[in-house]
């Protein structure tokens, strides 16, 4: 039976009341009342403005910690498959009523595409005396760079800027394997040495390559219904074997790779690629076309860390969707006004960034560079891209800020396509930290991560996306 919007939201039947919000234990497992206790359905699930302003009111709810409530109204609603634009709120409720796993490195394992090294191109496998595949061992040949020609896998050496090894000599050797259904990133730190200055590593005259201690791998699952899904690995070198590692039987926590890398692959930032900083050489034009194309694969867009599976609940193994994002500000936000953008660009500072292997890079005020303050403001809406959907989310608290300004003041891919001077650059900065720092209420009692599609604006969205309590991948 459908009501007209005005009797509908005067309705006692569907208003939450306030002694029974009141009542609820801020604790998820405390607030698994029933939902006919709490909230009706809306009365109307086919018209989206009906939705919209259903929503409002559950995200109220949730706000006051009453997640089990608008779980469990969600699944009595919807039985099977709640609408697309409440797909953020049902995800948010589900994962906050959850209980972490005990072993989330072994969660993660049994969701992980590549269980063994097998699993890998066969070129990286190590066999024994009977030609049998080890399970416990990978390859990183030291004829690599033979080999990805051969196969047409981008691979190259370069010396990174800021992060992308483990073992901080900044001399890496990457290769990518690309395929219609995965695609895998493995890298290793190769010998020191060599002007810091140049972006080619020196490798022997035979083109062989020998990691040090570490070998790296992000593999991303391609799915174009849904998210693409990525995961780490690493393995550590066999004792007295140049080109052997031991494998790890589960992958590493992705929380641990949040902090750079908010998308699973990353793209790489060698010495002497595009943007040239104090003594940087470029590169040539070969070396730069080989980055170019593993850039393209690393570029990837609508891929995040995985989702497991907790006590029948859907768990984010990425950072916190309820973290302040950087670069998020509400419509006619006062913070990007031209009064706050100007007050926040005074007094611009020196910004000194260091990389690996004795790296550094100091950014300094031009007194002679004007500063367009529309263009900042322009170049302040990081969330535009980084919401959770097309880029990862870039936490305010977990987060690097030393990849921020590494990305904006040397690197300078980002703002993609923004043309901006060095003063420009350092004010983004500034105004994003100065922004993150004035919004983190109004983010908090803004619910704004449970509502990113509106349904009155998206009505082919109801068709039924997802089901609370079930994987989405």
């Amino acid at each position: 039976m459908k009501f007209p919007l005005k009797i509908f939201f005067l309705s006692t039947a569907f208003v939450i009341t306030a002694s029974h919000v009141s009542a609820q234990s801020d604790s998820p497992d405390a607030s698994s009342a029933s939902s006919s206790d709490g909230m009706e359905c809306p009365p109307d699930s086919n018209s989206g403005a009906v939705l919209d302003l259903w929503r409002s009111e559950a995200v109220k709810v949730v706000l006051h910690g009453n997640y089990g409530v608008v779980r469990n109204t969600l699944k009595k609603c919807f039985p099977d498959k709640v609408p697309a634009c409440l797909k953020d709120l049902a995800q948010y409720v589900d994962q906050k009523t959850a209980k972490p796993p005990g072993n989330i490195k072994a969660a993660l394992q049994q969701v992980s595409s590549i269980q063994k090294p097998k699993d890998l191109p066969e070129e990286f496998w190590v066999r024994d005396a009977n030609g049998d595949v080890s399970d416990t061992q990978v390859r990183m040949p030291k004829n690599i760079l033979q080999l990805a020609a051969q196969k047409g896998w981008p691979a190259t050496p370069y010396k990174t800027r800021s992060s992308g090894g483990f073992e901080g000599g900044g001399n890496l050797f990457v290769v990518v394997v690309p395929g219609a259904k995965r695609d895998i990133a493995l890298q290793v730190e190769i010998a020191p040495g060599g002007n810091r200055s140049d972006p080619m590593p020196t490798i022997p005259e035979d083109g062989s390559i020998t990691g040090r201690g570490r070998l790296t791998m992000i593999y991303v699952d391609k799915n174009k219904a849904q998210q693409h899904i990525g995961q780490f690995r690493s393995a550590f070198k066999s004792d007295g074997q140049n080109d052997v590692y031991n494998w790890d039987e589960t992958p590493e926590n992705p929380k641990y790779c949040m902090s750079c890398h908010a998308n699973p692959f990353r793209p790489i930032s060698p010495v002497g690629y595009k943007a040239l900083n104090g003594e940087d050489k470029p590169m040539t034009p070969e070396h730069k076309a080989k980055v170019d194309e593993i850039n393209k694969i690393l570029a990837i867009d609508h891929s995040e860390w995985p989702t497991i599976q907790s006590d029948g609940h859907d768990m984010k193994t990425s950072r916190d969707v309820d973290e302040q994002p950087i670069g998020w500000a509400p419509k006619d936000s006062p913070t990007r006004t031209q009064q706050f953008i100007e007050e926040c660009s005074k007094n611009l500072m020196e910004e000194k960034i260091y990389g690996f292997a004795g790296y550094s890079s100091t950014v300094t005020p031009d007194p002679t560079q004007p500063l367009n303050w529309k263009k900042v403001r322009t170049a302040m809406a990081c969330y535009s891209c980084h919401n959770g959907d097309m880029r990862g989310t870039l936490g305010l608290q977990s987060f690097s800020q030393k990849e921020i300004r590494f990305k904006l003041l040397v690197d300078r891919s980002v703002p993609e396509g923004m043309d901006l001077n060095t003063n420009e650059r350092l004010a983004i900065y500034q105004c994003l930290h100065k922004e993150g720092e004035a919004l983190a209420d109004t983010w908090t009692k803004s619910g704004a991560w449970m509502t990113q599609k509106e349904c009155r604006d998206t009505p082919r969205s109801l068709i039924p996306a997802s089901s609370p309590g079930t994987s989405a991948h």
